[in-house]
């Protein structure tokens, strides 16, 4: 993850100005991540290369949405509790 640069101004405090607190954000992106059809795929059969770049693209887009999440930790309370 690559952190803010120096010089912009607070996310969570950006997030709280315009009524979106990052704990609700980021337990609903949380429940998202954990909904069935967006879990990895367990592929134990061959696959082709199509299969091959829509598992990268589902693993790059469940990271960005990961990292997103570890961006809004540091504006939560009790981030643990984001543990289920």
């Amino acid at each position: 993850m690559i952190p803010a640069p120096s010089s912009f101004t607070s996310l969570g405090e950006h997030l709280r100005d315009n009524h979106y607190e990052p704990k609700t954000l980021g337990l609903a992106l949380l429940s998202y991540l954990n909904f069935p059809e967006n879990q990895p795929s367990n592929a134990t059969d061959s696959i082709g290369l199509d299969d091959i770049d829509e598992l990268h693209h589902k693993w790059q887009y469940r990271e960005i949405i990961t990292q997103f999440i570890q961006i809004l930790e540091p504006f939560v309370e009790n981030p643990e509790d984001w543990e289920t």
